[in-house]
């Protein structure tokens, strides 16, 4: 049970990592411009927006998955083998 306690707790903390990090970088000067302005309701742009913005969180989250891959095999003592 402590394994599976773990794994929980490390999923939230890669959870809140991904959204935070997406939201700053939506409040940089240059992104902010297409990421943090809506759209009209509906149109093309703003669920190329959205989209984008969804795109982003998933490289956000793969990226940190993949750099703290060893912290989850020590966590739950297991042998992950590659991506």
């Amino acid at each position: 049970m402590d394994k599976v306690t773990s794994l929980l707790a490390f999923l939230a903390a890669l959870s809140l990592a991904t959204e935070r990090i997406t939201e700053t970088i939506k409040g940089l000067p240059g992104p902010s411009r297409w990421l943090a302005v809506e759209k009209a309701s509906g149109s093309t742009a703003e669920e190329f927006r959205k989209a984008s913005i969804h795109v982003l969180a998933i490289a956000i989250g793969t990226t940190l998955t993949f750099l703290t891959q060893d912290q989850l095999s020590t966590v739950l003592s297991l042998r992950l083998n590659g991506f």
